[in-house]
């Protein structure tokens, strides 16, 4: 969105959340179109269909030692 004095910035509307550094970003565009995983023409019938499955789980934290 775009905030004046600000300009523009992230948001998650389903979280209802800024995004920060926990987010990833996988792709940019103006709109939808411009960041489509996939894109193309099919020409006749067709029975094409899409499925997407994502899975999230937690980073494992990882030890660091210090020497002084």
């Amino acid at each position: 969105m775009h905030l004046q004095g600000l300009g523009w910035v992230g948001f998650d509307a389903a979280n209802k959340i800024c995004p920060d550094a926990r987010y990833v970003r996988l792709s940019t565009g103006l709109d939808y179109k411009d960041a489509a995983p996939v894109s193309g023409m099919v020409l006749g019938h067709s029975a094409e269909t899409m499925s997407v499955a994502i899975t999230v789980e937690p980073a494992g934290q990882s030890q660091s030692q210090s020497q002084s």
